[in-house]
C-alpha cells in the first residue's frame, strides 16, 4: 500500500463495489428469498410449487437465452422470472411488481460490514465517491446514498463488470481521468482486472486473505477491511 499512499495527491475518485464489498450479499438473498416465499404462500399460494431452485435456473437460462441485450439486468431477469411463475400457476402476471417488491425490500436489508460506515466518513470527505455495481442494491433504501455522487450499475450501462464499459462510465459520469480513479471491490476478475484493463488502479477488498488466484492484473493494493484503506489514502 505505500506506493498507493505516495501518490493519493493524484487520486479523485473512488469508485466502490457493493455486494462483497460493503456486505456479505449471500445472507441477504438468502432472506429476501424466504421473505418472498412466504409472500407467495400467503397471496398466491399455488405459485410456491412452481417457485424451486431448479424451476427459477431454468427460466432464467431460457429468458436469458431470448433476451441476450438484458443478461446483466438482474431486476428484468427477476421479474420476468416471475411472472412466468405466477402465470404457470393461474395467476395474473402483473402480480410479479408486487412480488418483487418484497423480494426487493428484504434485498435491501444489509448488515454494513463494520468498518464500512466509518471508512465512508473519512474517505467522503477526500474523494469523489462512486457506487459501481453489477448488483441492483437501494443506496437510499441502505442509508448510504449521501455518501456517492453517482450511482452506475450493469443495467444502466448495458454491460456487467469486467466490461469496458463499467469502468469507463466512472469517468464519464466523473469527468476525471481514468487514471485518477481507483476502484475497490472484492471480486479478482470483475473489479481488479477488469478496472486495471481501463487504465484505472484497482483495489482488491479480501476479506478472507485469500491468495492472489489469478496469473495476471494483480491489483495495486490489497486490503482486509476499508480501514485499511482510509489508513493509506487519508492523511
Amino acid at each position: 500500500m505505500e506506493s498507493m499512499a505516495l501518490a493519493s495527491h493524484t487520486l479523485r475518485t473512488l469508485s466502490l463495489d457493493l455486494d462483497n464489498t460493503l456486505w456479505d450479499v449471500d445472507p441477504v438473498i438468502e432472506a429476501a428469498e424466504q421473505r418472498l416465499k412466504d409472500w407467495l404462500a400467503a397471496e398466491c399460494p399455488r405459485a410456491v410449487a412452481h417457485y424451486q431452485p431448479e424451476r427459477v435456473l431454468a427460466l432464467r437460462r431460457d429468458i436469458t437465452a431470448r433476451h441476450p441485450e438484458r443478461d446483466h439486468d438482474l431486476t428484468f431477469l427477476r421479474k420476468a422470472v416471475l411472472e412466468q411463475i405466477l402465470v404457470g400457476a393461474g395467476y395474473p402476471g402483473d402480480l410479479a411488481e408486487a412480488a418483487f417488491a418484497v423480494f426487493f425490500a428484504a434485498r435491501n436489508e444489509v448488515t454494513l460490514f463494520a468498518d464500512v460506515l466509518p471508512a465512508l466518513e473519512r474517505l467522503s470527505q477526500r474523494f469523489e465517491l462512486v457506487a459501481l455495481t453489477d448488483g441492483n442494491a437501494d443506496l437510499a433504501a441502505i442509508g448510504l446514498d449521501a455518501f456517492f455522487s453517482h450511482y452506475i450499475n450493469a443495467a444502466g450501462v448495458g454491460r456487467a463488470k469486467p466490461h469496458a464499459a463499467m469502468f469507463t462510465a466512472v469517468a464519464a459520469a466523473t469527468g476525471h481521468d481514468p487514471t485518477e480513479i481507483v476502484h475497490v471491490g472484492d471480486h479478482p476478475e470483475k473489479d481488479v482486472a477488469g478496472a486495471r484493463r481501463c487504465g484505472l488502479r484497482a483495489v482488491w477488498v479480501n476479506r478472507q486473505n485469500h491468495p492472489w488466484p489469478l496469473d495476471h492484473a494483480a491489483p495495486d493494493a490489497e486490503v482486509t477491511d476499508l480501514a485499511a484503506l482510509v489508513e493509506q489514502l487519508v492523511p
